[in-house]
């Protein structure tokens, strides 16, 4: 790890979520952290803990462009490392999906991390400072009645990989987090229910019961353990440019790296109910 302290930015701090981890683990490290959340009422534990705190909306070009000359004068144009992390979750089978919504969502996890790289490139440039874009494991994997999610992770991952190379030449480290499952406000958010007009009307237990109950949560880690970890990579020399850490990231990673994707398929199919699912829209329709 560089014993020389980083300017970090961070986008999505809000208490409670990995955002929250990361600007703790990089203040706790020594580095120089401004947090950014849209409710800057959110990061109020963050400014206690003498970390500089900071309101951006990554959704609104405005405020990222204000966002811009605050770091700016801040630290006199030096920003080392952009970590590109707010995001959010969206759960519907695609049938019943809001387009609107699932916009909304590529808006939040594609956009604004674009957005955000183009607008302070210059001054990572400046640094030959580092990039960091927060995908996930479910970039590669399928996701039944959730795609919305790790479709925008997937198309975020596609990006970094490209934005690795164009960059390169201008001095620019990227870095992916390929985060598995780590304990999060995310495994708290509002139920989520089927509407009375989906087709899987008559599996609506079973499809609720998975998106209301996450069946990976028993394999998360601790969020500071993820943090931390994050924190040592991200700020070596060369760091590794695709970093595979959380509840199942070995297993993803070995199973697409060693197995047919038939493998992956069958576990799919066990974790997320499908045999279940199958049977009860089989039997309404005997009925």
């Amino acid at each position: 790890m560089s014993s020389t302290p980083k300017i970090v930015l961070i986008t999505g701090c809000s208490k409670g979520s990995l955002g929250d981890a990361l600007a703790r683990a990089f203040h706790a490290a020594g580095h120089h952290v401004i947090a950014t959340a849209r409710n800057e009422s959110k990061m109020a534990h963050l400014k206690e803990a003498g970390i500089e705190t900071m309101r951006l909306d990554v959704c609104d070009q405005d405020s990222i462009n204000a966002a811009l000359n605050q770091v700016t004068k801040r630290t006199g144009g030096r920003l080392d490392i952009l970590l590109n992390n707010a995001g959010g979750m969206y759960k519907s089978p695609i049938s019943d999906m809001s387009i609107a919504d699932a916009k909304a969502l590529f808006d939040l996890n594609v956009w604004s991390f674009i957005a955000m790289t183009q607008t302070f490139l210059p001054l990572v440039v400046k640094s030959k400072g580092t990039i960091v874009n927060h995908t996930s494991i479910s970039s590669l994997v399928p996701v039944p009645f959730e795609s919305a999610y790790p479709a925008s992770k997937a198309a975020m991952a596609s990006f970094t990989d490209s934005l690795r190379f164009e960059v390169a030449p201008l001095g620019v480290k990227v870095v992916e987090l390929k985060t598995g499952n780590v304990l999060s406000n995310i495994y708290t958010a509002a139920p989520v229910r089927l509407p009375e007009t989906s087709i899987y009307g008559p599996a609506r237990g079973r499809i609720e019961e998975v998106l209301n109950e996450s069946p990976t949560i028993k394999q998360c880690i601790d969020a500071d353990v993820w943090a931390a970890q994050v924190v040592k990579n991200v700020t070596k020399e060369n760091p590794v440019r695709r970093f595979w850490m959380g509840g199942n990231a070995f297993l993803v990673w070995f199973v697409r790296r060693f197995l047919p994707m038939d493998a992956m398929d069958f576990m799919i199919r066990g974790m997320f109910n499908i045999p279940d699912v199958v049977k009860l829209l089989a039997r309404s329709k005997a009925e």
